[in-house]
């Protein structure tokens, strides 16, 4: 199944720079162009709970973003399908989660996978919003009875 998704996410990073390439998109057409480096906020997410979050758009189109959370650190690849202010996106996120013991040595940490999708909103001034779903697989969590899980999304990009 891993390696379904990373193949998936490799062939929607291709097409987006191959239609990129043919699109030729500018900073008036797609805010992404001209405010590549952003910062922001976001509840729930590969960490749970709360995080910050750095992300860098390589392209207008295909996006890394790393967190550092309550629970964890996390680092992902974006690839936006839309070119305007609003923007569906698919991606992957490798987190790694601590595991939390009350009594006893304090435990190690977990990886997990989330693959998120969702939509943005960045403004011609670089407020950006977003909203995801995401498909969840952790170890330390019960995805039996929780196999989904989501974020909202607050930054600036410049």
């Amino acid at each position: 199944m891993k390696k379904i998704l990373i193949s998936v996410l490799t062939v929607l990073v291709l097409a987006a720079l191959a239609r990129e390439a043919v699109a030729g998109e500018t900073a008036g057409s797609n805010p992404r162009a001209a405010r590549r480096f952003g910062f922001g906020i976001q509840a729930g997410g590969p960490t749970f709970i709360l995080s910050l979050q750095a992300d860098y758009f390589l392209t207008p189109r295909v996006n890394v973003e790393v967190g550092a959370g309550l629970l964890g650190l996390y680092g992902a690849l974006k690839v936006h399908l839309g070119g305007g202010s609003w923007s569906p996106y698919l991606g992957a996120s490798v987190a790694l989660i601590p595991e939390i013991r009350l009594f006893g040595s304090g435990g190690g940490q977990t990886p997990s996978l989330y693959f998120p999708a969702g939509i943005q909103y960045m403004s011609r001034r670089g407020f950006t919003l977003a909203v995801e779903l995401a498909a969840y697989q952790c170890e330390t969590v019960d995805v039996q009875t929780r196999p989904f899980w989501g974020a909202l999304k607050f930054g600036y990009h410049f």
